[in-house]
């Protein structure tokens, strides 16, 4: 694959339309579009033309990582650690630190399309955190609340 050197280093400009041969008789025609918004995992979409036809792809942006949520996950064996089973958003958290718990009591609600899924204590005890907050959003396995 042979490309400009000013590419290479550089990056290409808004606009700027690239061939790049990929092996004799073999030529991409690239035109770079731009940069879309940051997403939440920390990615970046980049929209090119590649060959004519339009292309969207998720890079890493290095210089958005301070913004990015770092997800912890409940250790399944651990059952101190209260994980979500689904991903969605926190509709109700019916406990806060220092409550004390019985197994199988409801924890929390996450809904998601418009169904509920209770999160219950998996052990008796005292809450210890609560890392979540009503409106939240969290991903499947996402710790939210620990026991004592």
């Amino acid at each position: 694959m042979r490309m400009g050197s000013h590419v290479f280093f550089n990056g290409m400009a808004m606009g700027e339309t690239n061939k790049i041969n990929i092996e004799d008789g073999k030529t991409l025609v690239i035109k770079y579009l731009g940069l879309g918004d940051l997403n939440e995992d920390g990615t970046r979409n980049v929209q090119f033309e590649l060959n004519g036809m339009r292309r969207e792809v998720a890079v890493p942006d290095k210089s958005a990582t301070a913004q990015v949520r770092k997800v912890n996950l409940a250790d399944p064996s651990d059952k101190s650690q209260v994980g979500a089973s689904i991903p969605g958003m926190v509709s109700k958290i019916n406990v806060k630190p220092g409550d004390q718990v019985e197994e199988n009591q409801v924890l929390a609600v996450i809904e998601a399309m418009k169904m509920e899924t209770s999160v219950v204590a998996r052990m008796a005890g005292t809450v210890d955190q609560v890392l979540i907050k009503e409106g939240g959003s969290v991903k499947a396995g996402e710790l939210l609340i620990t026991i004592k």
